[in-house]
């Protein structure tokens, strides 16, 4: 019953969301990128903003130390692993390396809990706990993925430097920031004009995701599945969440909400960013976008399990 409560309230949801997307490319040619710039310079800040603002506890940095770990664990092992050479191998790793923490996997946390089983009582604000510790999760892999995971997938000596200036302009690294500061400053955001504002982007957060979700995915369909494909999905959606059980058990966080989040993002399938960023110059193998696009398709079917095993894996006293 639990399994068909999560398929229900949390899946089905955002597969209609992102099919919504795929419909209106096929048919208009909505432009994926207006979509992926609205969303990274305005709406992904706002939604940062906000529930930063709202939710941050010091007590959430304790899953940083344990996502370094897990990043640091799977590009050994995919680099280990990968029988590619040279820039092909690197965008193995790119392709394996950073989940879409910011688009699906955010759209995943807000849905499992706001709805059963994972909705907390009043006296359990489950929801405060899963997005205060999804969003540090969010900012650490998109900074992540912005420098490192581009540089993998462009292959080029010297990229890095590149992108780390290119995420140092990232709205949403400013945005956590301006949180801090204005929380600390006990100033009050409800009394100002802008909270309006806010409250209005977060509500659309969701569906503006999904949408360019599904958008980028129409716009890189394709029937071709090669070797790495699978194997960068078996990496991601698999050995991601397996090693990050292990990290849990050694590294406990102090909450079990905290547990879950930390598990579900490491399932979330990985992240089109590096590739797409990658995609005008042509810098990066052929077959990555694809990899990346099935990756996704495949997460359909275990980001379920995910969801279902975070559920029996570390349960919550009275959710």
């Amino acid at each position: 019953m639990i399994l068909l409560d999560i398929i229900w309230f949390d899946l089905l949801p955002l597969l209609v969301l992102i099919g919504a997307g795929w419909f209106l490319e096929s048919k208009f040619r909505v432009g994926g990128e207006t979509y992926g710039i609205m969303v990274s310079r305005a709406v992904l800040p706002c939604f940062i903003f906000y529930n930063l603002y709202r939710y941050m506890e010091a007590e959430y940095l304790c899953l940083l130390p344990a996502a370094a770990v897990l990043f640091l664990l799977l590009g050994v092992i995919s680099l280990g692993i990968s029988s590619l050479a040279g820039a092909e191998r690197k965008a193995f790793c790119a392709a394996s390396l950073f989940p879409d923490v910011g688009h699906i996997g955010a759209a995943v946390i807000l849905l499992v809990y706001t709805q059963p089983p994972f909705m907390g009582s009043p006296d359990l604000p489950f929801e405060q706990e899963a997005v205060g510790a999804m969003l540090i999760l969010l900012v650490f892999t998109e900074f992540l993925t912005q420098t490192a995971g581009v540089a993998l997938a462009g292959g080029e000596e010297g990229f890095l430097k590149k992108s780390i200036f290119y995420a140092l302009r990232m709205p949403s690294l400013y945005a956590v920031f301006l949180a801090w500061a204005v929380r600390s400053a006990g100033f009050s955001m409800e009394q100002t004009f802008l909270w309006p504002v806010l409250v209005h982007f977060n509500g659309a957060f969701i569906i503006l995701i999904a949408v360019c979700t599904g958008v980028q995915l129409r716009r890189h369909a394709s029937r071709d599945i090669f070797r790495p494909v699978w194997s960068t999905a078996a990496v991601r959606l698999l050995l991601s969440p397996l090693l990050a059980l292990g990290i849990l058990w050694v590294m406990p966080p102090v909450h079990p909400v905290l547990a879950q989040v930390f598990f579900l993002c490491s399932a979330v399938p990985a992240s089109m960013t590096p590739f797409l960023r990658q995609e005008g110059n042509g810098d990066h193998p052929a077959w990555t976008v694809r990899a990346v696009l099935w990756n996704t398709f495949l997460g359909i079917f275990t980001l379920p399990a995910a969801v279902y095993a975070a559920h029996l894996l570390f349960p919550v006293t009275g959710g």
